[in-house]
């Protein structure tokens, strides 16, 4: 499930999961916690077929205001080429939303 928020001239879909009961979305938020920390050296990924290299991943600070926060910051290499993104996962309730 989406969702399209819009603020401000600015646009963006939130991917949404929402869980029937709150403590599944409480322990797949605790799992991803400790997802990032095993993953901060780096991995693979293939979305869509393509590969691509995640070279580093570290917790960052999270919005004030959800249930749950988690911000990370990822190096990805792609064709030689690292890029970084900023993601944060938050949970409100049973539902969880990725920005």
């Amino acid at each position: 499930m989406t969702r399209r928020v819009t603020g401000d001239g600015l646009v963006t879909t939130v991917p949404l999961a929402s869980y029937r009961h709150e403590e599944k979305a409480v322990a797949a938020l605790t799992d991803l916690f400790t997802a990032a920390d095993a993953c901060a050296g780096g991995f693979t990924l293939k979305p869509g077929g393509d590969e691509h290299q995640v070279t580093g991943a570290t917790r960052e600070l999270a919005p004030q205001g959800a249930d749950q926060a988690m911000g990370f910051g990822i190096t990805r290499r792609t064709d030689g080429t690292d890029t970084t993104e900023k993601i944060v996962v938050m949970r409100r309730g049973p539902v969880i939303a990725l920005v």
